[in-house]
């Protein structure tokens, strides 16, 4: 029988955006290789801002100044991502969520999966179960729970946040070059000091750009220069938007370099 370490968990939170004029539903999935080291870290820096470890973070949380919630980034960035961007409803990125896992789990030799949906995601159970009743590698987990006490949903919500972000910043709404300014220990780990700060886009890139599920190439003639696809396996897009318009959206979601970031 596979032991269980050949099983992997989903934690899902989501946000919204607009595209072209249209509201679409973002879901953000991650799991991670050892919960246990990420949920330290988590509750280690809410102690670090003198809140205890039954507080909920979460992307747009008021408890927390926008320097502080910066730090929470690159813990939620250690995630393995799935990331659906869907014009439709929740209910239809959560299927996609579903299709997500599957695959992952097929292509990464996972014997299967389980998913955990933060509430008012999934409206229709029964149809979500008899989706997943067509896969194997099957979903041999399925529930909702409350990010004030699941903390793994909280770190999904910190990604659902930060991809509308991205999305912002591909469509210009953001700006790239925007200079921000980080707390003195996460300046000191980006090689920087909190005085000369960084670019937004910089920061983002340089937080979450192995995070998303993709396929890593290397460019013919430059061995030593890897990107990574994601469409299709950890970015699905459901849009009925001009592609154009949803190509500049999800521009820095796909095709990522992986390379140096000095």
């Amino acid at each position: 029988m596979p032991d269980e370490s050949s099983f992997v968990t989903f934690y899902v939170d989501d946000s919204t955006c607009q595209i072209g004029g249209k509201k679409h539903f973002i879901l953000a999935a991650v799991s991670f290789e050892s919960e246990d080291a990420v949920l330290s870290q988590w509750i280690q820096q809410k102690a670090k801002f003198s809140l205890p470890p039954y507080a909920e973070v979460r992307w747009n949380c008021r408890n927390l100044s926008i320097e502080q919630r910066r730090e929470f980034i690159p813990i939620a960035g250690q995630s393995t991502a799935l990331v659906v961007l869907d014009d439709r409803s929740k209910q239809a990125a959560a299927m996609h969520v579903c299709e997500q896992a599957w695959r992952f789990c097929q292509e990464s030799g996972i014997s299967g999966f389980r998913l955990r949906f933060d509430e008012n995601i999934v409206s229709d159970w029964k149809a979500l179960k008899t989706h997943l009743d067509a896969f194997n590698p099957p979903c041999v987990g399925l529930c909702e729970a409350d990010s004030g006490y699941e903390h793994l949903i909280q770190a999904a919500d910190f990604l659902a946040g930060a991809m509308k972000l991205k999305i912002d910043l591909g469509l210009g709404e953001r700006d790239p070059n925007e200079k921000i300014f980080l707390t003195r220990d996460m300046a000191e780990g980006y090689g920087l000091t909190v005085e000369e700060g960084c670019e937004l886009g910089w920061f983002m890139f340089a937080s979450l750009r192995y995070c998303i599920w993709g396929k890593t190439y290397t460019p013919p003639g430059n061995p030593y220069q890897p990107w990574k696809n994601t469409r299709g396996r950890g970015l699905i897009v459901h849009s009925s938007v001009d592609q154009e318009m949803v190509g500049k959206a999800v521009v820095n979601l796909d095709d990522i370099f992986m390379g140096c970031i000095h």
